[in-house]
């Protein structure tokens, strides 16, 4: 397991793991230790993206107490192929805020009103509007993922 957090502005926390070892708590387990020292550190928030098709990935993210901000597709490298990433945060400060960089840089951008859920307490999303979509548009886009990544009721 290795699992990094990066000091520049997007304090992004990535992880990469054996497969054998998928889907055993590890990950979710061995990350929190590194968001606490960050927290101790000063840390405002920490930031982590994955694959749109790796929806697991997701799901260690919430787990860890990390929203789902939006998705945004880059041209990934090395290999030179469109990806669609999702960001998720985790304000560390009790700021109510969205690292922004990914969605300003990416111009196709979007968020998964499936995965969205806006907390009590949030009375906006930074400026970014969710995109509205029929029904039918919705689950086609979000179908990959509907099942595993909705919020927990709070």
């Amino acid at each position: 397991l290795i699992i990094k957090a990066d000091s520049d502005e997007s304090h992004d926390m990535g992880y990469a793991l054996a497969r054998r070892f998928w889907r055993c708590g590890y990950t979710r387990e061995a990350s929190a230790a590194p968001i606490k020292q960050l927290r101790r550190d000063g840390a405002p928030y920490v930031t982590a993206t994955h694959d749109r098709n790796n929806p697991r990935s997701g799901h260690v993210m919430r787990a860890l107490g990390m929203r789902y901000c939006y998705s945004y597709e880059e041209q990934w490298q090395p290999k030179d192929f469109p990806v669609v990433f999702r960001l998720y945060q985790l304000n560390l400060d009790g700021r109510t805020r969205i690292y922004r960089a990914y969605w300003e840089q990416s111009k196709k951008r979007f968020i998964e009103s499936a995965l969205y859920r806006k907390s009590p307490h949030e009375t906006h999303h930074e400026g970014i509007s969710l995109i509205a979509r029929s029904a039918p548009e919705a689950r086609a886009a979000d179908s990959d993922c509907a099942r595993v990544c909705r919020w927990p009721a709070r």
